[in-house]
C-alpha cells in the first residue's frame, strides 16, 4: 500500500468533507449529513480510489453539495494539493471509520467495489484511551502519543518490519522499535513485558509485548512514536489515519 504524501490530522480531514463530528472516548466520530449530499460525495470517493491517481483526495461540502461533476472534480483536485492524501488513504479511510461511512451516506456493507475492501496494513497500537498527544507539552515537544491502558494490555505491532530494538532504555523502561518495511520507525514505551527480540521480523497486528508503567511513566500507559524516513518524529495518530486506522 502506498503512504499518503502527507501526514493530515483526522479532524482536518473531517473538516475538509464538511461533516459535523465529535471525537468519542473510543476515536470515533459521529455526524450527521443529507443522504442526498453525501452519496454524491462518497461517488466521489469512489471514484478517486479507483482512479488510482497518486494525490487524488476527497471534496469538501461545496463540492459535495455540487451536481456538477466537473464542479466535483475540481474541489477534489483543490482538497488533494490541499492534503496529498493518496489513494490508498481514501479507501482506508472510507473503509476502516464506519462514522464516515455513514456521514457521506455509503453503505459499505452493501458495497463490493475495490475501492473500499482493501484490507488495512496497519493495526492499532494497543487499545486503550489517548491522554497526551504529538506537539508541545510541559515546556518541551512530545514526539508521540500517550495511550492509557491496563498493565498487561496487549502491544500491537502497527505495520510489519524488522525489530531494531528490544529491551531495556533510558526513561522508558522498556522500549520496542520497530523499522517498518516502508521505512518509518515505530517506538513503544513503557512497556511492561517484550514479546519480541532485535532482529525479528514481525507482521501488523501481531502482539508484540504488554502496555506498562516502567521508567519515567504518570500512569500505565505506551508511548507510541513514528518518525519517518526522514528522521523526523511525525504525529502517530495522523500516521495512523493515514494508514487506515482510526483510535
Amino acid at each position: 500500500m502506498s503512504s499518503s504524501s502527507k501526514s493530515v490530522p483526522f479532524a482536518d480531514l473531517m473538516d475538509s468533507l464538511g461533516v459535523g463530528h465529535r471525537i468519542s472516548a473510543g476515536g470515533r466520530h459521529r455526524a450527521n449529513r443529507s443522504r442526498g449530499v453525501g452519496r454524491i460525495a462518497a461517488t466521489t470517493l469512489a471514484g478517486a480510489a479507483i482512479a488510482g491517481g497518486a494525490a487524488l483526495s476527497v471534496a469538501p461540502v461545496a463540492a459535495a453539495q455540487s451536481s456538477d461533476p466537473e464542479h466535483v472534480g475540481q474541489m477534489v483536485e483543490e482538497a488533494a494539493a490541499r492534503y496529498g492524501i493518496g489513494a490508498d488513504a481514501v479507501r482506508q479511510y472510507a473503509s476502516q471509520a464506519p462514522g464516515l461511512s455513514q456521514a457521506l451516506g455509503f453503505d459499505t456493507a452493501q458495497s463490493s467495489s475495490s475501492a473500499f475492501s482493501v484490507a488495512s496494513q496497519a493495526h492499532r497500537p494497543t487499545d486503550g484511551t489517548i491522554t497526551s498527544g504529538f506537539g508541545s507539552r510541559w515546556g518541551a515537544n512530545h514526539n508521540g502519543t500517550d495511550i492509557a491502558a491496563p498493565i498487561g494490555t496487549p502491544l500491537y505491532a502497527a505495520k510489519s518490519g524488522t525489530v531494531v530494538a528490544s529491551g531495556p532504555a533510558s526513561g522508558y523502561g522498556l522500549w520496542i522499535r520497530i523499522k517498518t518495511d516502508d521505512g518509518y520507525l515505530l517506538e513503544y514505551g513503557h512497556n511492561n513485558a517484550n514479546y519480541v527480540t532485535e532482529g525479528q521480523q514481525v507482521t501488523a497486528g501481531q502482539v508484540i509485548g504488554e502496555v506498562g508503567n516502567r521508567g519515567y511513566s504518570t500512569g500505565p500507559h505506551v508511548h507510541f512514536g513514528v518518525q519517518n524516513p526522514a528522521g523526523q518524529w511525525i504525529d502517530s495518530v495522523s500516521w495512523l489515519a493515514a494508514n487506515g486506522v482510526v483510535i
